[in-house]
């Protein structure tokens, strides 16, 4: 975790144009950790199907915060 911030904070000029999709892929991590504590039947399904439904959410998500960028900067 210290080895990530360091890393992070050394970095930060030069990954300026990827911040935002970095930060909605972790944002939408730490919302699929909440979710799953509040929904526990999350933890008793490990179909694939139910695993791939998560992921395109996940990704729903990280496009939704894309687009709102998007109409931010136009």
């Amino acid at each position: 975790m210290i080895l990530g911030a360091c890393l992070a904070w050394v970095l930060v000029d030069h990954i300026n144009k990827g911040l935002p999709f970095i930060l909605s892929f972790t944002a939408s991590g730490f919302i699929y950790i909440a979710v799953a504590d509040l929904m526990p039947s999350l933890h008793r399904r490990v179909r694939f199907g139910d695993t791939v439904n998560q992921l395109v959410l996940i990704f729903a998500g990280i496009v939704l915060v894309w687009s709102f960028n998007f109409l931010e900067s136009s």
